[in-house]
């Protein structure tokens, strides 16, 4: 069983969850957001608007959060540098707070005891691989990699933006183009197609890209 730790509860994180649970081969022991209380990812995780209601069961027990039976340690550290991975069995940490995407950045990770970082977003020095596309150019050399599975977001009601102009109207109305992530993360995996507009993968292939980082220890 692969041991793995995740940065960031957001909705990355915790689709990766999910799709570690429901794969079997890959088991989540700790979890890390200095932002989210434990009560509040219990609803999070459970009540989830895009993927529907958890059907297993999750909760609450002191520091851990219980998923289908299975404890996961919470940390709230705001440094990943003070987040004991290593305490957990942890192995790889998916780095899903959208913060830590260079490898100078993600590198602390290592110092609570990480063994490999994976970078959930386009990162401005980290290699990019992506299950089905790129993967099998993974060397087991490399630390910290990235991968691609961030999209656009949206207000859901006009609101005031200090970007561009087509941030200033919501989601219900108005479907301006925005870039993505997912759309950068395919350029630099596939160099040709670059302004590919398209949403590319899903929270299992970073399992799967985790199972075959595993595969070439």
């Amino acid at each position: 069983m692969v041991k793995i730790g995740i940065n960031g509860f957001g909705h990355i994180g915790q689709q990766v969850t999910r799709a570690a649970i429901l794969n079997g081969k890959v088991q989540v022991v700790a979890i890390n957001d200095p932002f989210i209380e434990l009560k509040h990812m219990v609803y999070m995780f459970k009540y989830q608007s895009t993927h529907g209601k958890w059907k297993g069961e999750v909760e609450a027990d002191g520091d851990h959060l219980i998923i289908n039976g299975h404890q996961i340690t919470v940390f709230h550290e705001h440094d990943p540098a003070n987040i004991m991975w290593g305490s957990t069995g942890a192995q790889y940490v998916i780095e899903s707070s959208r913060i830590f995407t260079t490898k100078d950045k993600a590198a602390a990770h290592l110092k609570g005891g990480a063994k490999r970082i994976i970078i959930s977003a386009p990162s401005s020095d980290a290699p990019m691989f992506v299950m089905g596309v790129n993967h099998e150019k993974y060397d087991p050399s490399l630390t910290i990699i990235s991968t691609s599975l961030y999209t656009a977001t949206q207000n859901t009601v006009d609101g005031p933006n200090s970007d561009l102009s087509r941030h200033l109207y919501g989601a219900d109305q108005n479907f301006p183009p925005l870039s993505t992530g997912a759309a950068q993360g395919t350029g630099k995996v596939i160099p040709n197609p670059h302004g590919y507009d398209n949403e590319f993968g899903d929270c299992n292939h970073v399992v799967d890209l985790v199972l075959y980082m595993a595969s070439k220890e």
